[in-house]
């Protein structure tokens, strides 16, 4: 099992067995979103590549500490529509089940990075009571953080415990471990897939952004999963200087689809907190998505999305009009029209 390089306790001596200076990876991190990655992870990494795009991803970098007025702690709005502690129930037939807020890595562009009202265990009878009284639900999803550091054991006994309400048929898996870090996945894990695909439908969602994170232990996961009956998606962040490139886009889903993932969302940068340079404009966005779509099949396309601020939910991109500079309207889940700035864009008045 890969072991974990964490800021000032193992990261130097990483460097050091690296035969890296450590002097040139130097950096003032912050303790409230410290650099934290499976050593599997960084052994893909081309350290000696200043542009490395999975350096880009995991390493921070100084621009975070300048925040922008436009960004936010709570980009897509969780915290208003917290249901019960640990559950946000924004869209109609599902809901978010956030039971840890622990990652084995810290993405520096992460969305969640600066909330803990899921750091405390679920109170799965008070979760539970609230599913059997909302019969509209037909789908949980179990994010965080990352569910998967959670135990096979703890996790088989949150199933067993929701499994109690007839009207949930889907049970969805957020997950960045099987990209990031395959070998924590035991036989544990891929049985208690197994008993849920026995018993309902089991959606694994992986968050996968540059097909140089495929190697060939992931694909022998998928495999394993697939096996069990899962449906395999994923969802891509669309990041500057990481991969808003068509050819790179069009290979990890290509790549993705030929083992059997299916490429669900282009994520467009959420107002995260110290993460502008990481964001491109919906303009550029546009363009590339189309570039992408002339470059591959179809069935490889994920649906490129923007979550709204304030948690009014997704929209595709493409369905947003342009009506001033900057300035986007589209219509959400609720058939509310809602508008958008777009700080990323540039206009001849700035």
């Amino acid at each position: 099992m890969s072991k974990f390089i964490q800021s000032k306790t193992n990261l130097p001596k990483y460097f050091l067995d690296k035969k890296l200076d450590e002097e040139t990876f130097s950096i003032e991190i912050d303790n409230k979103f410290p650099f934290l990655a499976p050593h599997a992870y960084l052994e893909k990494i081309n350290w000696q590549n200043s542009e490395d795009p999975l350096k880009k991803m995991v390493w921070p970098d100084e621009q975070e500490a300048e925040v922008k007025a436009y960004e936010i702690k709570d980009p897509i709005g969780d915290e208003p529509h917290l249901a019960v502690p640990n559950l946000v129930h924004r869209y109609p037939d599902r809901v978010l089940l956030l039971l840890t807020n622990r990652c084995q890595i810290n993405c520096r562009f992460c969305f969640r990075r600066e909330l803990t009202h899921h750091s405390s265990p679920a109170d799965l009878d008070l979760i539970t009571n609230y599913l059997s009284n909302h019969p509209e639900v037909k789908e949980v999803i179990f994010s965080g953080g990352d569910p998967l550091t959670l135990s096979a054991k703890y996790l088989t006994n949150v199933y067993e415990k929701l499994s109690q309400v007839s009207s949930l048929k889907i049970f969805r898996f957020h997950t960045r471990i099987p990209v990031v870090n395959p070998e924590w996945l035991d036989d544990h894990y891929f049985n208690f897939f197994q008993k849920v695909a026995a018993a309902h439908q089991l959606v694994v969602v992986f968050h996968i952004n540059h097909s140089q994170e495929i190697d060939k232990k992931f694909i022998e996961s998928c495999g394993r999963l697939r096996k069990i009956g899962a449906m395999l998606l994923s969802q891509t962040v669309l990041l500057k200087k990481v991969n808003n490139d068509a050819k790179i886009l069009a290979n990890l889903f290509s790549n993705l689809t030929n083992i059997g993932v299916k490429p669900y969302y282009l994520h467009h940068p959420d107002l995260v907190s110290g993460t502008h340079h990481f964001r491109v404009s919906i303009e550029d966005g546009l363009k590339l998505i189309q570039q992408v779509r002339n470059k591959i099949s179809g069935i490889a396309m994920p649906t490129y999305v923007l979550d709204l601020p304030g948690g009014r939910g997704k929209v595709p991109v493409e369905a947003l009009k342009k009506v001033g500079p900057k300035t986007y309207q589209g219509t959400n889940f609720k058939n509310e029209i809602v508008t958008y700035l777009d700080p990323a864009e540039e206009t001849n008045e700035d």
